[in-house]
């Protein structure tokens, strides 16, 4: 948990572990900065029934407002490269060159904790999202989150080749106009236009 004032994590690999990096900034008033770090690898803590315990085996998860997440990658991690959790309300800024590839269910997800309430905020893109070849969605929103999404002039989020959904909306968020590349959309939320993903040569 964040003490007073700002806090600055860069230039870091954190990997195989059970949890990647972990950040709540709730009723802080901190602005969190992680800059050119990649949580690669981190696997699931395993309880006694057996089941990967919540928000472990993910590359980083987020709990708060104003979290900026700058030049990063969480890759080939067992649950999702970043999750975004909470109730309450939320500000998340994606910035520069992020990479959220290969992990075992989404690359990007956002979660609500049910016994609190719903999830609020926004998610701002501002440089280039790739979440690609991840098991299940690039990119979803679950039930209770009602994030807005925006992508800025010039910016991308793109999301192609992962094992279900590109990006799936199954909250009450919504899209801004531009920006979104993805190969298919799925959920009862709305949904963003997106551009064709690119085709690899064979």
């Amino acid at each position: 948990r964040a003490g007073a004032g700002a806090a600055l994590l860069s230039s870091r690999i954190v990997r195989d572990n059970a949890g990647g990096i972990d950040v709540d900034n709730r009723s802080t008033g901190n602005k969190i900065s992680i800059n050119q770090v990649r949580s690669n690898n981190n696997v699931g803590l395993v309880d006694s029934s057996g089941s990967i315990r919540l928000n472990y085996g993910s590359g980083m998860t987020l709990y708060g407002e104003e979290i900026t997440v700058k030049d990063s990658e969480a890759s080939s991690n067992e649950r999702n490269g970043i999750k975004i959790d909470g109730a309450g309300t939320t500000t998340v800024d994606l910035k520069g060159s992020i990479t959220l590839r290969n992990n075992g269910k989404d690359g990007l997800v956002t979660d609500n904790i049910e016994s609190v309430g719903d999830l609020d905020g926004t998610l701002n893109v501002d440089g280039v999202v790739n979440m690609y070849e991840n098991g299940r969605d690039g990119f979803i929103l679950l039930s209770g989150t009602n994030l807005n999404v925006e992508v800025k002039k010039g910016s991308s989020l793109i999301a192609c080749q992962n094992g279900i959904k590109g990006i799936r909306n199954n909250g009450g968020g919504t899209f801004g106009n531009d920006g979104f590349t993805c190969d298919d959309t799925g959920g009862d939320g709305s949904l963003p236009t997106c551009s064709s993903c690119p085709v690899c040569p064979m």
